[in-house]
């Protein structure tokens, strides 16, 4: 919608032309079709359809998602242990982490790894809190923590020699995720990256 306030300082690289205000725009009437009455209350409804669409849409995702994943993530900062933060279901996470800590400064930087599970079900993630950049936007090249730099590329049995622990999968090249066959496994990991304390 044009509110008056430009989405962007300088020039734009593009333009999006898929959005409410365009999509109903392109309901109107043309210049050269037939102007009636009927057919532009036709486009008018057809328009408020559209609309209305649209904003159901958006009611639900806060409804049904935007809101219990960011009740789950405050209740996952509120009950971190060591810097470990553990979802019990995977959910959207970082930049409702990023926003809660703004609303919640005493939570502020206490969560450095995040554990959950994900598909499939016999692997547990540990993955870094990446910090937020002055665009909201959550940025892998600013994480709290790292793992260590030997651990990083590995998988299976080279980084459980290299980690010193058993049933490990893999750590990312950048060092920002890894993953273990159990919770326990996972948990052992983030110890071991927070005992390091690599941040780049």
């Amino acid at each position: 919608m044009d509110n008056g306030i430009p989405s962007s300082v300088g020039r734009v690289n593009f333009r999006v032309t898929s959005h409410l205000a365009a999509r109903v725009g392109s309901i109107n009437l043309k210049w050269n079709d037939d102007w009636t009455p009927a057919r532009e209350g036709d486009r008018f409804r057809h328009a408020m359809k559209t609309a209305a669409y649209d904003f159901i849409d958006v009611a639900f995702e806060v409804v049904r998602s935007w809101l219990p994943a960011r009740q789950l993530v405050l209740s996952m900062m509120q009950s971190h242990k060591d810097n470990i933060g553990f979802l019990p279901v995977p959910c959207p996470w970082k930049r409702h982490l990023n926003s809660l800590e703004a609303q919640h400064p005493e939570l502020a930087g206490a969560v450095r790894f995040v554990v959950f599970q994900n598909d499939p079900k016999d692997t547990w993630y540990v993955q870094s809190v990446p910090d937020e950049s002055d665009d909201g936007q959550a940025r892998k090249s600013r994480m709290r923590i790292r793992f260590p730099p030997h651990t990083r590329g590995l998988s299976d049995a080279a980084l459980c020699k290299a980690i010193g622990l058993e049933d490990c999968r893999f750590v990312h090249a950048s060092g920002h995720i890894g993953a273990s066959k159990t919770l326990e496994g996972a948990y052992a990991m983030a110890r071991v990256a927070l005992k390091e304390n690599w941040t780049s």
